[in-house]
């Protein structure tokens, strides 16, 4: 029972660490006795991130794309990049088109968003949003919109 309840606490401990933020507990077993140890040289990282993206016809000759951080767990760095790309032909990937404009930050805190604007020049193009984003030190993810075509003032036609 005293094992159940140790094993118990130590998985509440990490637990809290991991969603707070504060440096990571190790249990170890030293000659049958538990210990517990703080390691101050491990580097705390952000648990989970969610991170929303939306493409908008504005009407008056502007396409808006916005990338927010929907959720965070735990402290962490969330590096964005959300860009623009048009294409006068239907593209099934981004790196076919052209970019048009982006905007960076180096943290996107919780519910916060970040835009970036680019005129359609009165032409009806296909245009797709893309944000590109990275918590802490992990791998960079992409997510984009589906190719979609505005006319010259920024008007969804399909």
């Amino acid at each position: 029972m005293k094992k159940k309840l140790c094993v118990i606490l130590m998985l509440t401990v990490l637990c809290v660490t991991l969603a707070c933020g504060i440096n990571t507990v190790f249990a170890e077993e030293a000659d049958g006795a538990e210990i517990l140890v703080v390691s101050d040289d491990i580097e705390t990282k952000g648990v989970y991130v969610e991170v929303g993206l939306i493409i908008k016809g504005n009407g008056n000759g502007t396409i808006t794309a916005t990338a927010r951080n929907n959720f965070t767990l735990g402290f962490t760095e969330l590096y964005v990049m959300v860009g623009l790309f048009s294409s006068d032909q239907f593209q099934f990937n981004y790196e076919d088109m052209e970019l048009e404009t982006y905007n960076f930050t180096k943290d996107l805190n919780i519910f916060e968003e970040i835009s970036t604007t680019a005129s359609t020049n009165g032409e009806s193009k296909y245009w797709r949003a893309v944000v590109m984003y990275r918590k802490d030190t992990d791998d960079w993810k992409t997510i984009s919109t589906p190719c979609m075509l505005y006319d010259g003032n920024g008007n969804l036609i399909e």
